[in-house]
């Protein structure tokens, strides 16, 4: 009984890696196949500029997310709140040391695109309700409890950013951009992300003045919008080879 025991799981065994081979070999064949696509030069020139713009575009919303100026303005935005600025902006930066370590520890298990889209969820999330608690304290409703509400709130806020729209963008579009484009992408990206910084800092304050509301409906609307951007057009490049990542891109082709 022992022997046919035997027999039967080595052959249930051999049969199952069999099958395993077998889809993988198809797998890779298929990558193969699109990789040739993309050698062709007409075809690889256009697949470089969308590539490069897939990862333009994240570092954009990344900054039109607010991330920057709201913690530049943290002080006016607490004040505004009827809260204490020393208070606010000392407790935000304590919530940021444990926040990327989480991340740190969670982002080779779940995948970069899970944890980018719940970061951006997230901040979505709390930039509406910052929005509409400056909302009612304009209607001249809970003006009590609004000071504490803002403050729960941008905590959340940088919280979710930290975990990661901080820094999952970077990681991701190193690994996502081919060689012969690495480092003038690389440093396209770079300038993206320092000149909308400067633009999206810049711009706060006239907004802030124009609709406190407004600013933080307006941020989270881009959350939202970043969170469908990943969804549709970040590939997910966790443990895979950047033939796998491309391969998996060109559905832009098509």
């Amino acid at each position: 009984m022992e022997g046919i025991y035997i027999y039967i799981y080595v052959y249930y065994f051999v049969g199952n890696n069999g099958v395993l081979l077998r889809i993988k070999f198809m797998f890779k064949k298929k990558i193969y196949e699109r990789i040739e696509v993309l050698n062709k030069k007409e075809v690889k020139f256009f697949f470089d500029i969308i590539i490069m713009s897939v990862g333009v575009g994240l570092i954009v919303l990344r900054q039109f997310s607010g991330n920057n100026a709201i913690w530049c303005y943290a002080s006016s935005i607490f004040e505004s709140a009827d809260f204490s600025s020393g208070f606010g902006t000392r407790a935000i930066p304590i919530l940021q040391i444990p926040a990327p370590a989480l991340g740190l520890l969670i982002i080779d298990k779940f995948g970069r695109r899970p944890i980018l889209m719940v970061s951006a969820a997230g901040m979505c999330f709390s930039c509406f309700l910052a929005g509409l608690s400056f909302l009612l304290q304009d209607l001249k409703q809970w003006k009590e409890t609004t000071p504490i509400l803002v403050l729960i709130i941008l905590l959340i806020y940088f919280a979710t950013f930290s975990l990661g729209v901080s820094g999952v963008p970077w990681l991701v579009v190193s690994e996502m951009y081919p060689i012969n484009i690495k480092g003038s992408a690389g440093g396209l990206v770079s300038l993206a992300n320092w000149f909308f910084s400067v633009v999206v800092t810049y711009t706060f304050n006239y907004m802030f003045e124009w609709s406190s509301p407004g600013t933080f409906f307006f941020y989270s609307l881009i959350s939202a919008a970043t969170v469908l951007f990943t969804a549709k057009l970040i590939p997910e490049t966790k443990g895979r080879t950047l033939e796998e990542i491309q391969a998996s891109m060109t559905k832009f082709l098509e």
